[in-house]
């Protein structure tokens, strides 16, 4: 279809770094299974897309927000996870895409600190083995219906585990999916007059990856109308510089 279907989907959804557009690795993977269920079928009248790399780029983008213990964040409407979890399905997209690095994404490995610009992410990482660290900073789309009032929210693994989480989302039903996981003060970044962030996109300033240190520098101006908020981080083997 030329508002829903597949190929209008891999223009429209998928972001430049293979993130679906909501933010989320729950709906991530609610899509990839979806989109699983289209190939096979295209599959059987003798439809192929494995050529297509913006589509293959859907199984490689989460390796770039995996923690080094192939834990992923939980950003927006989404529930703790692991990359293991979906191993059958890389599985399926090392075979249809003729890639069998594909199929080796799911074991932890050492990923590079990266801006993920079409996503709105910045993975800032240092050290390796139990000295690994790494921290998540959300800066950019807000990620439709799935997305939390949280520009400039922060999430940092260190020391073996995620130690500054985000809350991500309880079922539904439950009251405080709204009162608490979708409010501003339930994250890691500024609260202004108690009140939540307005959806908003912001942008990215600075970036550096260097042997001594990674950093980013990213603000927001519709988040609270009538204010700017900026953010800086630096990332060291030692210790974590935050300015808000």
């Amino acid at each position: 279809g030329p508002k829903s279907g597949l190929l209008w989907q891999i223009d429209a959804s998928i972001t430049d770094d293979g993130i679906w557009y909501e933010g989320t690795m729950a709906y991530h993977f609610y899509a990839v299974q979806a989109i699983i269920d289209t190939l096979q079928a295209a599959a059987r009248v003798g439809w192929t897309f494995a050529d297509n790399q913006r589509l293959a780029s859907l199984w490689r983008g989460p390796a770039q927000l995996a923690y080094p213990n192939g834990q992923l964040p939980v950003i927006n409407d989404s529930d703790p996870a692991a990359l293991t979890q979906w191993g059958s399905w890389y599985k399926f997209a090392a075979e249809y895409f003729h890639d069998p690095t594909l199929d080796t994404i799911t074991k932890a490995q050492q990923q590079p600190s990266a801006a993920l610009r079409g996503a709105g992410l910045v993975a800032l990482r240092r050290g390796l083995g139990t000295d690994a660290c790494a921290l998540f900073f959300d800066y950019g789309i807000h990620g439709g219906s799935h997305g939390h009032p949280d520009k400039l929210n922060i999430t940092l693994y260190t020391l073996g585990s995620e130690i500054i989480l985000d809350p991500g989302r309880l079922t539904y039903s439950v009251p405080e999916h709204l009162t608490w996981a979708r409010t501003t003060v339930a994250h890691n970044t500024v609260v202004i007059n108690g009140k939540d962030q307005k959806p908003d996109e912001g942008e990215l300033l600075w970036f550096a990856d260097t042997p001594e240190y990674a950093g980013a520098l990213a603000q927001t101006k519709g988040a609270y109308p009538g204010y700017e908020l900026r953010r800086g981080l630096l990332l060291t083997d030692r210790w974590l510089l935050d300015v808000f």
